[in-house]
Order: C-alpha cells, then sequence, then structure tokens
C-alpha cells in the first residue's frame, strides 16, 4: 500500500479505539504510576471515542476536515495523564496531516516524528519507561525503514515500540518492582496493532513475532509511591485569555504531573496537587471552565492497598487507617463527594434523616481504624451520636457539617498523612469558613427573617434558616442572594444545580459582570432545592 485516503485513516481510527478497548483490562492491571488506580486503559479508551464521537458530528469529507475533528476530539476527551498525552500524540500527527489530499510513506514518517515531539513537549518533565519512550521509539522505527509501503513502515515502528516496551522495567523502578511494563506503553501498542490491522485484515499478533509483555493478573501489595501531592484535577478552558506556557508556569508552583495543552480556543489540563482550589481559581481566571474532575489519589491508593490484601490473601489484613463517610442526597453531589476521597454514602438530608440503625448499619460495613462521618445536617446529629456509641474496632469522627456545601470544603481539608485529632480539627474549622444559602420554592405565604415571600415564590435560605430575598424570577433570586452574601471583587461563587436544571450560561456572565467573581458550576442533583449556592 503507497498511500493513505480518507476511507482508510478512518478505518484505522476506528481499528484502533476497538482493539485498545478489547485490551482495556489487561492495561488497566498494569497500571503502578503514580497511582495503582488501574483507570490507564479505561482513560485511553475513553479518549479515543470522544475524538471518534468528534469524527462521526462532523462527517468528514477530507483529511484535513477529519485531522480538525481527531485533535479536537481526543483533547475534549483526554482523560487522565495517558488519555492527555495520547492526545498530543493524535495533536502531532494531525498537524502533519493537515493539508494532504493522501498520506504516502514520506507524510506518515513525518506524522510520526512529529507525534512523538508534540507528546514529549506536553510534559514538563518527561520520564523515560513510560508512553512517551514508546512513541519516541515507534516513530524512529518507522524513519528507519527503507520502503515506502505503509504497512512495512507502520510494522517497523511497532517492532521497535514492542521492544522498547520490554525494556520499560529497566528504565523505571516501579515497574520493575511490581514485575510489569508500562500501562500507557503497551496501550500504544494495542492502538498502532489495531491500525495495521484495520488496513490488511490480519491478526497483528501473527505479524508481529515478540514474546508477550511481562503481565500480572494482580499487582503486588508492597507496590507503593510515596505521594507528596493528593489530588488529581483535571479540566477544560473555554475561549482562555493566557497561553499554555502562562498558564503552565503559574500551575507549576502549584503541584507535578502538569499537563497543560489546547490551544486559543480552549486549553486542557491535568494536575496533581494539594490545592484544587488553587487550580480551580487560577483556570476560572483565565476563562470558562467545564468538565472538571477531581480525585484523592491518596484515599485512591490506600482503598487499592486495602482490596489487594484481601484479594491476595483472602483475609483482611491490610486495615485502613482512614474511611470518610457522608450523608448525601444528590446523584451530582454524591459523584461530587466520591471524586473528593468519601469512601461511602448514607443516602440522607434535609427531607430524609437517617436513622440510627441506618447509619450504625453503614459503620459497620466499613473497616478503617478511623472513620469521619460527615453529616451535613443539625438533625442527623443526635441520631450520628447514638449510633457511633455501639461502634466497636473503630473510632468515629462526626464532622458537624451542617450543609453538603459545608461537607465539601471539609473533605477539601482532609489530609491523609495527618493524625486522626490533628484532621477532625482542620475539617470542622473549615466549616466556619463557608457561606452557604440555597434556593428554594416557598410552600406558603410568610415573613422570615424580616423578608416577605408568597406561595410559590423563589426564596433564598442562609445556614441560619433566614430567608435573605425572595423573588418570581429564579436568576433574579440568585442575583438578589449573591448582594446579599459576604463577596467581595475576585471571590469564587459556586453553583450547585438542583434535579433538572440545566447550566444557564447567561447567569453565570451576570454573575462574573455584576460581581467581578469567578462562577464555578457543578451538578448536584438535589430534590427541591434549585441552587445550593458558596462564597468564597
Amino acid at each position: 500500500m503507497k498511500a493513505l485516503v480518507l476511507s482508510d485513516l478512518l478505518r484505522m481510527i476506528q481499528g484502533a479505539s476497538e482493539e485498545l478497548a478489547v485490551h482495556k483490562e489487561e492495561v488497566n492491571a498494569l497500571n503502578v504510576f503514580p497511582v495503582p488506580d488501574g483507570d490507564t486503559g479505561i482513560n485511553m479508551v475513553l479518549t479515543m471515542q470522544s475524538a471518534i464521537e468528534e469524527i462521526s458530528r462532523n462527517n468528514p469529507k477530507t483529511i484535513k476536515e477529519l485531522s480538525l475533528a481527531f485533535k479536537r476530539g481526543s483533547l475534549m476527551g483526554a482523560r487522565g495523564n495517558s488519555g492527555v498525552i495520547l492526545s498530543q500524540i493524535i495533536l502531532g500527527i494531525s498537524n502533519v496531516f493537515d493539508d494532504e489530499i493522501q498520506i504516502d510513506g514520506a507524510i506518515l514518517k513525518r506524522a510520526l516524528k512529529q507525534g512523538s515531539d508534540s507528546a514529549y513537549k506536553a510534559v514538563m518533565r518527561p520520564v523515560e519507561g513510560t508512553m512517551l519512550t514508546i512513541i519516541r521509539f515507534l516513530a524512529e522505527g518507522a524513519q528507519g525503514v527503507a520502503s515506502d509501503d505503509i504497512v512495512k513502515i507502520m510494522l517497523g515502528g511497532l517492532r521497535e515500540a514492542d521492544i522498547a516496551l520490554q525494556k520499560t522495567p529497566d528504565m523505571l523502578p516501579v515497574l520493575k518492582e511490581a514485575g510489569v511494563v508500562d500501562a500507557g506503553g503497551l496501550g500504544l501498542i494495542y492502538i498502532f496493532r489495531g491500525m495495521i490491522k484495520a488496513l490488511t485484515g490480519e491478526s497483528v499478533s501473527e505479524i508481529v513475532f515478540l514474546e508477550p509483555a511481562p503481565y500480572r493478573e494482580s499487582l503486588p501489595v508492597t507496590v507503593e509511591e510515596d505521594l507528596e501531592f493528593a489530588y488529581c484535577t483535571e479540566l477544560l478552558i473555554s475561549n482562555p485569555n493566557k497561553t499554555t506556557e502562562e498558564l503552565e508556569t503559574i500551575l507549576a508552583e502549584i503541584g507535578e504531573s502538569l499537563l497543560v495543552v489546547g490551544d486559543t480556543s480552549i486549553i486542557k489540563i491535568h494536575i496533581h496537587s494539594n490545592h484544587p482550589d488553587r487550580v480551580l481559581a487560577q483556570a476560572l481566571s483565565t476563562g470558562e471552565i467545564r468538565d472538571i474532575k477531581i480525585d484523592n489519589m491518596k484515599l485512591q491508593h490506600q482503598e487499592y492497598l486495602h482490596q489487594k490484601a484481601e484479594t491476595q490473601t483472602g483475609t483482611n489484613s491490610l486495615r485502613k487507617k482512614y474511611s470518610i463517610m457522608a450523608v448525601v442526597l444528590g446523584k451530582g453531589m454524591e459523584e461530587i463527594y466520591k471524586n473528593l476521597g468519601a469512601d461511602r454514602m448514607i443516602s440522607g438530608g434535609q427531607t430524609m434523616n437517617p436513622s440510627v440503625v441506618e447509619i450504625f448499619s453503614a459503620i459497620e460495613k466499613v473497616d478503617a481504624e478511623n472513620i469521619f462521618l460527615i453529616l451535613n445536617n443539625k438533625n442527623i446529629k443526635m441520631a450520628a451520636e447514638e449510633a457511633i456509641k455501639m461502634v466497636s474496632g473503630s473510632k468515629v469522627y462526626l464532622i458537624n457539617s451542617t450543609h453538603m456545601v459545608e461537607g465539601i470544603s471539609t473533605l477539601l481539608r482532609f489530609n491523609p498523612d495527618l493524625e486522626p485529632e490533628e484532621n477532625f480539627e482542620r475539617m470542622n474549622e473549615s466549616i466556619a469558613e463557608t457561606w452557604v444559602a440555597e434556593v428554594t420554592i416557598a410552600q406558603r405565604n410568610g415573613n422570615l427573617g424580616g423578608t416577605d415571600y408568597n406561595l410559590g415564590d423563589y426564596i433564598s435560605i442562609t445556614s441560619n434558616d433566614e430567608v435573605i430575598y425572595s423573588g418570581k424570577e429564579l436568576n433574579e433570586v440568585v442575583l438578589g442572594t449573591l448582594m446579599k452574601s459576604p463577596y467581595q471583587e475576585g471571590s469564587i461563587v459556586t453553583l450547585y444545580a438542583g434535579e433538572g436544571i440545566e447550566e444557564d450560561w447567561v447567569l453565570r456572565e451576570k454573575i462574573i459582570k455584576r460581581f467581578k467573581a469567578e462562577v464555578q458550576w457543578y451538578f448536584g442533583g438535589q430534590s427541591h432545592y434549585q441552587y445550593f449556592i458558596s462564597v468564597e
């Protein structure tokens, strides 16, 4: 095959995604760096699927249109370190393809080299023994093929990449300790195998005659990274007012594993830090943010070790030091709490307080030395106090938040490296620093806190049970509530939207212009309350 046309490229992309998806669990099982949470395969699959969805939406008629959709879709859907690096490989390759009618061998070699260069450029401190090494060897292997045949060039690159993959344990001690190869590198191998398979119709395992990569179904529980940073934060910034270089310089002071990629229309950020709030603040000052994902890596790691010990020994030989439980209502809120490190939720809230038995039963299912129970409602405290009297074998700390938004603040103050008493103090201190109001619909006429309201009005209520604003229009009440809040210019306003409330960009713009504030929006999914509002 001397050249690729549009239909060939479409088949290759689809084949790459399918081959990776088939082997995603194998890739997941190899992931040990920096946190063994087993998601490298999934992250790479989701990145490829996002690219394919963007291609399908645009229905490209030329290679240029395909390239634009491919690189934009992969960037928009990039997940984790592996996904972001994959998106940059795609970016480099696509940039070379942009102005071509067909892709011959020379163009393909140049594109693979550009894909490798683009990936290395995206990482502040490139580490060898990772997928960066694999794409570099693949590009170099392709360059070394004398033929101009497309399949032979791809196979030459793939053979060198396979050889490099076998050597990754010698480059990264954590891989050697686990007895495995790099997960992201193996994912890349499957992507390019899928491309060749789509072109030839043959099984690539029959073409490439290397020994299989080292692989273990289960990693040893002794593999443990010393994690300096607790939170993995990912997000997109639309219409940024800073360049990727400027933003990279700023964020480099906050954390590590930093990836800042994109262009003048959109930027993708991936960073490990101890202050996701500072990351969000910088992002908000740069443009409109979306697709925010925050994970507590230290708790993920602790949970991973705990589960692996049970799986390998058949007993609970590695008891967790900490577990965080929270009383939460709303699918969105549950997801936010989970991402921030809460590992068990008790369903309940303002209109549905859990009983003593329900709280005790939930605690009994957790095997940890220290359990932090975030209450999120003042009516739950007495039941929780009775429940913990019956608990044996664990020490339970009650975090006396009166609202789910306060509970989020307490999670951000938790540090698994600190002692229980210090965490308890830090988490409870954060409650007083959080201002919260909630917007709901009045069920009767009345006056509370000096504010009149009528049946059916939207009203905003503070954590002190004072009505501070009422009105007929939802957005009017949100803006009026902020007027009564302790906001200052440059404050961060966070809106947690309730069940059935979609993101309102008009409202966001009004808040930004009127209050000179940065705005965060999350789907909370809470019933009865259109918005929870916090100001910090």
